[in-house]
Order: C-alpha cells, then sequence, then structure tokens
C-alpha cells in the first residue's frame, strides 16, 4: 500500500464448528479508527452494504471473507500497513463473545 493510504480491506475465512448458527455482529480494532463488515448489495451488482444483522455461520460452516464479496473496510489506518505487517481486529460474536485476529498486509 502506499505509505499515505488511510483505508484497506480485510480477507480472512471465519469456520464455525460449533453445532449452531453463530452470527458475527461486529468488529473494531484499536489500529484504526472504523471496522465495517460489508457485504455485496443485492439490488447493486457494485455496491456494498452493512449486512443488517451481521455474518450468520451455519454449524461446521465458514464465511469466506474476500475481494469481492464479504469483507471487513479497515477506514482510518493510524499507521500505513505495508507487506507483512499485522493489525489486530477483533470480530464480535453474538454468543462466542470477542475473538481476536491478526491480520497481515500484503501486495495485490
Amino acid at each position: 500500500m502506499p505509505p499515505e493510504a488511510r483505508e484497506s480491506r480485510g480477507f480472512l475465512v471465519v469456520r464455525n464448528t460449533g453445532v449452531m448458527t453463530a452470527r458475527l455482529v461486529s468488529a473494531w480494532s484499536p489500529d484504526v479508527e472504523a471496522v465495517r463488515m460489508l457485504e455485496r448489495d443485492p439490488v447493486s451488482a457494485t455496491a456494498f452494504r452493512s449486512p443488517p444483522e451481521g455474518f450468520s455461520i451455519p454449524p461446521d460452516g465458514t464465511l469466506t471473507m474476500e475481494p469481492g464479496g464479504p469483507h471487513l473496510a479497515l477506514d482510518g489506518l493510524r499507521q500505513p500497513l505495508g507487506p507483512g505487517d499485522a493489525i489486530r481486529v477483533f470480530l464480535r460474536f453474538e454468543r462466542a463473545g470477542e475473538i481476536a485476529v491478526e491480520l497481515r498486509g500484503h501486495d495485490h
């Protein structure tokens, strides 16, 4: 990323190994001003929106956050995120509480 970049996107795979549906309801990070969860808008092929009730992950299922699909928008990076640099993001689940993940910067 260019050193002046203040936004980025977060991609990861979330696995639900439980027997009940898990719901990812929000995310935050001390390394950015705001973390938004986004999904493709079902009405517009090019727009994204915040999922109204979060992301549901079925039992023994996965949520794949990837380019063009669901992802985390990282707004207001406090420091540049270069290749290999890491930031900590906390995923908040409806039942499981918060789980910390590490996202690493890389070139696209």
